[in-house]
């Protein structure tokens, strides 16, 4: 919840994702434990990207998020991610009742 709660993406370049969060202290207490690592390893487990995380200090919300850079998949982009989520999910196929 430290990160969901009090920080967001400020920045992805070269390899490198920022974390923006709301105060100095919440940043240090990212920085002083495995938090970096969870997020590095969730970010290539979920998006397939290999990336440092760093911390900065910002406001409380998040503007527009930058589009990716080349290290980044064109599927990781914050504006499509943020558009699917208004949409409805796709219904599966329902497969035809078996005939007696």
């Amino acid at each position: 919840m430290l990160v969901s709660q009090n920080a967001h993406v400020a920045d992805v370049s070269a390899g490198v994702v920022t974390l923006a969060f709301t105060t100095p202290q919440l940043a240090t207490t990212f920085r002083g434990g495995s938090h970096a690592q969870n997020v590095e390893r969730a970010l290539h487990e979920t998006l397939g990207i290999d990336a440092r995380v760093q911390t900065t200090v910002g406001p409380a919300g998040a503007a527009d998020a930058p589009a990716p850079s080349g290290d980044a998949p064109a599927s990781a982009g914050a504006a499509r991610a943020a558009a699917s989520w208004d949409a409805p999910a796709a219904r599966p196929a329902t497969p035809d009742a078996p005939s007696r």
